[in-house]
């Protein structure tokens, strides 16, 4: 008996990248030291993005230091500052 040749879909998938962990929301609330409610909000507002598995949220860690890198402010600028 012969064997046919693997079709080209047969072959194995490309290796991916290992997904990043993913944050719950009292992980992210406890991680940021910030009130769940707070992050409810900034989700609510559309200013922090988040991942919906069902009627879960999950945070992806790379975008939630983006997040941050964006929201942060230099002391002392406030409206005062000339």
């Amino acid at each position: 008996m012969t064997r046919s040749p693997r079709s080209p879909r047969a072959a194995a998938a490309p290796t991916a990248a290992p997904l990043e962990k993913l944050l719950t929301l009292g992980e992210l609330a406890a991680l940021a030291q910030v009130s769940v409610r707070t992050l409810q909000r900034h989700i609510d507002q559309g200013r922090l993005g988040c991942v919906h598995i069902g009627r879960q949220i999950r945070f992806r860690r790379s975008d939630i230091e983006r997040w941050l890198a964006n929201t942060h402010t230099d002391a002392g600028r406030g409206d005062d500052a000339k």
